[in-house]
């Protein structure tokens, strides 16, 4: 039971951390556009929609790779 109150103790300092507000890393070259950065507010599209690939597959996750032998 004493574990369980000191991991539920210590999830809780770390959810509270994690809660604390954002803000941006000083930078040496901050523009005048960075004080505008949001992460509640991102961009809805992707940045540049005519660049857009009509056959363009996603190549994130898991593969199914099998290495073939040498001849």
């Amino acid at each position: 039971m004493c574990r369980f109150l000191a991991c539920a103790a210590a999830f809780v300092l770390v959810a509270s951390v994690a809660a604390q507000d954002w803000k941006p890393a000083p930078g040496p070259l901050m523009t005048r556009w960075a004080k505008d950065v949001n992460p509640d507010r991102v961009l809805p599209e992707y940045p540049r929609p005519q660049m857009v690939r009509d056959k363009w597959m996603n190549l994130n996750g898991v593969w199914d790779f099998n290495p073939m032998e040498k001849p």
